[in-house]
C-alpha cells in the first residue's frame, strides 16, 4: 500500500505537469514549434548534406518541414502515452514508442533490447577494423604510405 506522503507528492507532481503543459500552451510563453528553428534547421541541413552536396532549403520550406516532422512527433507519442495507459502504467517506455511505430507504419513489432543508436555503433566498429587493416597495410609497404594514411585518417576523423 501506498502511504498518504506518496499519493499527496504524486498528486502534486501531476498538478504541477498539468500547469506547466497549460504556461507553454497559453500566454507569454506559448510558442508556435516545440524544438527551436536553429536547432532543427541544423539537424536537416546535415541530413539533407548526407544525400546531395549543397542542398539548399528556402525558408518557408524549412518551416513546413519542421511542422510536419512536430506532428508526426507528437502524434506518435500521444499514441505511444495511449498504449502506456492500456498497460496500467504512466511512465512511458522505449517499447511503447516501438509499439506505436510499428502500429503507424504497419509493420510487425519487434521487442528490442538492443540500444537505441546500435546502428551507429556498429558503424564505428567496422570504420575502426577497416582502418586497422589500413594500418596493418602501411606498415607492410612503407614510410611514405604511412603518412598518406594518416592523413587520410585525420581527414575522415575531423571531416575535412
Amino acid at each position: 500500500m501506498y502511504s498518504f506522503n506518496m499519493v499527496k507528492s504524486r498528486k502534486r507532481s501531476k498538478k504541477r505537469a498539468i500547469s506547466e503543459i497549460k504556461k507553454y500552451q497559453t500566454g507569454k510563453f506559448a510558442v508556435s514549434t516545440l524544438i527551436p528553428k536553429s536547432c532543427f534547421d541544423r539537424v536537416a541541413r546535415n541530413m539533407g548534406s548526407k544525400y546531395k552536396f549543397g542542398l539548399r532549403f528556402r525558408d518557408d520550406a524549412m518551416q513546413g518541414l519542421q511542422h510536419a516532422t512536430e506532428s508526426y512527433i507528437v502524434e506518435l507519442l500521444a499514441k505511444a502515452n495511449r498504449i502506456c495507459v492500456a498497460g496500467k502504467r504512466e511512465t512511458l517506455s522505449a517499447d511503447d514508442i516501438r509499439l506505436a511505430l510499428s502500429i503507424a507504419e504497419d509493420t510487425d513489432f519487434e521487442h528490442k533490447q538492443q540500444p537505441v543508436f546500435q546502428a551507429v555503433t556498429s558503424d564505428k566498429i567496422e570504420f575502426e577494423e577497416e582502418q586497422n587493416e589500413d594500418a596493418e597495410d602501411a606498415e607492410d609497404t612503407g614510410s611514405e604510405e604511412e603518412e598518406d594514411t594518416e592523413d587520410t585518417e585525420d581527414r575522415e576523423l575531423y571531416n575535412i
